[in-house]
């Protein structure tokens, strides 16, 4: 799947200090140690300072049945930095006049459902729409991706037929890549040209990024470019190409030559580029209520080593990318690989690390109160957004949050973790019992949890779920039946997963990551149900059978 940049969260000063010496070629390579090996798959990667080459390494193979070396000139897709690109086109047709960041998307988009409140251009392109991820919606049809190829327009109408969104435009941040697919949607619209067409005119060629194009025929011929790899589950390496012709998310072919010209380019852009270069990188996104996020127009702040870096990692199929700069520093850092084992979200940063000063020393941690955590708050929740169930759980640490860093209490029932960049309230009843947990964070709204019950319903219970439900929004029906003394759901094609319960009306998708939430009618019997995913929540399928 195509994914979000982990933003590497630091309250740390910045301070302008001389660069770092170079790291030596171990440390690159064991950052790499996962790809490696020299009869498989590898990367390509550039690092720039102030425009002058600092690195420039490739290792492994491009192709593994005609074995040849990656180079630094190999052709690799780059997931989703391709973003910044998509942004990038729309940035030029404002910058033109040709549409407007505010625009309401049905004035480009009249095929979209009017969902009570607009969803602008920059809602998009800051994944503040509320907009399903189309990933998970061809899934619940039956049609993962990677199984069958996506054409644009299916996808386009895939998303125009959902009848709710995940929240209110503009009210919360959540990656999803349905948000760029419709991007490039408007920018080919607005612009009168295909959108590979528009950007190799408006971007590629007058950067001079000859080797950089859209895979909007995943069949075309491209020479130079990488195979990519994922290894199965018995290690063994497969072929795992993209089989879609779906962009603006995703889709980008292009080399780190290719990248470091375009880094530089938003570094020094020409005049006639200047307006719509500032435009990308000033807009930042926030939400309605002004709540300030990190991601912008197809770009995320982060903070790497106490410096400021403007990045983005990706990852579609068997590629893996991450592209940055750090302005202060002057530096550009560009990685692209053909083997699906690596995490370049945490190996972008990491390299990008090695080329800045140390930071300074931190500061002295937050100083609590003292105040012991109530007991009492340890058990299940359920988050009320999402209907993924939250293990709360206390020891001599602090407070976890489904295991996690440690939160401590700074007042009878307040809770701030380490870093300060997270605080938990907690709201009682008269009696004093808890009712809920609001969990803030930096640069989205709050998460609502709700005590549950355990739950743990016997055969007879769970025969009472048994049936058919039906979907509109994606055109697909699901069965559950009973497999032995557990529930078992089974899609339309013939995927299946056990059912485990969580709390009262709700199961967890083993292996799938899918929480379904049941509900019932006024006689008490369950006549729909609810399916959620990280970056899509509420598909409804109602009871047939």
């Amino acid at each position: 799947m195509l994914c979000r940049t982990t933003l590497i969260l630091a309250l740390l000063a910045t301070t302008a200090t001389a660069a770092p010496p170079a790291p030596d070629a171990g440390a690159i390579d064991r950052l790499f140690a996962d790809a490696r090996d020299p009869a498989g798959p590898g990367c390509a990667i550039s690092v720039q300072r102030n425009g002058a080459r600092v690195l420039e390494r490739a290792f492994g193979l491009a192709d593994l049945e005609q074995p040849g070396p990656v180079r630094s000139d190999t052709i690799f897709e780059a997931g989703s930095v391709s973003k910044q690109f998509a942004a990038a086109a729309i940035a030029v047709l404002v910058a033109e006049g040709r549409l407007s960041l505010d625009d309401d998307i049905r004035r480009h988009l009249p095929e979209m459902r009017d969902y009570g409140a607009p969803i602008t251009v920059r809602m998009l392109l800051t994944h503040t729409s509320g907009l399903r991820n189309w990933d998970d919606l061809v899934e619940l049809a039956g049609d993962p991706r990677g199984e069958r190829s996506y054409s644009q327009d299916e996808v386009l109408a895939l998303i125009a037929r959902q009848s709710a969104l995940n929240f209110a435009p503009g009210s919360e941040y959540l990656y999803s890549n349905s948000n760029y697919v419709l991007a490039a949607v408007i920018a080919a619209r607005v612009s009168g040209e295909s959108f590979a067409a528009f950007s190799r005119r408006a971007l590629f060629a007058p950067l001079g990024m000859s080797r950089t194009s859209w895979r909007d025929d995943h069949n075309r011929v491209v020479p130079g470019r990488a195979t990519a790899y994922t290894p199965d589950n018995a290690g063994v390496l497969r072929i795992d190409m993209p089989r879609e012709d779906v962009v603006g998310p995703g889709g980008l072919l292009t080399t780190v030559g290719d990248l470091q010209r375009w880094n530089a380019f938003l570094d020094h852009p020409s005049a006639p580029a200047a307006a719509w270069v500032a435009l990308m990188l000033e807009t930042q996104g926030a939400l309605a209520d002004g709540t300030p996020i990190a991601y912008g127009m197809g770009l995320e702040r982060e903070t790497v080593s106490g410096r400021s870096v403007s990045s983005h990692a990706g990852a579609t199929a068997g590629y893996r990318a991450y592209l940055a700069r750090a302005p202060e520093d002057g530096l550009s850092v560009a990685l692209l690989c053909n083997a699906g084992v690596l995490n370049t979200e945490d190996l972008g940063p990491e390299l990008v690390a090695l080329y800045l000063p140390l930071p300074p020393d931190t500061a002295a941690p937050p100083a609590f109160s003292g105040v012991a955590i109530a007991a009492d708050l340890a058990g299940r929740y359920r988050n009320i957004r999402t209907g993924a169930l939250v293990t709360v759980s206390v020891d001599e640490a602090g407070l976890h949050f489904n295991g996690g860093p440690p939160f401590r209490a700074t007042a009878p029932d307040t809770l701030v973790n380490a870093a300060a960049t997270r605080q938990a309230r907690v709201t009682r009843s008269r009696a004093g019992a808890v009712t809920g947990l609001s969990l803030t964070r930096i640069g989205n709204s709050a998460i609502e949890l709700a005590p549950v019950a355990p739950w743990t319903p016997d055969a007879a219970a769970l025969a009472d779920f048994v049936g058919a439900y039906q979907s509109d929004d994606v055109g697909a029906c699901w069965t559950v039946a009973m497999d032995g003394a557990v529930l078992r759901a089974t899609g339309p094609t013939g995927e299946s997963f056990l059912l485990d319960p969580l709390y009262a009306g709700a199961f967890a998708a083993r292996d799938a990551y899918w929480t379904f939430v049941f509900h019932r009618d006024r006689h008490g019997r369950p006549a729909s149900v609810s399916l959620f995913k990280t970056r899509t929540r509420g598909v409804l399928f109602e009871r047939r059978l």
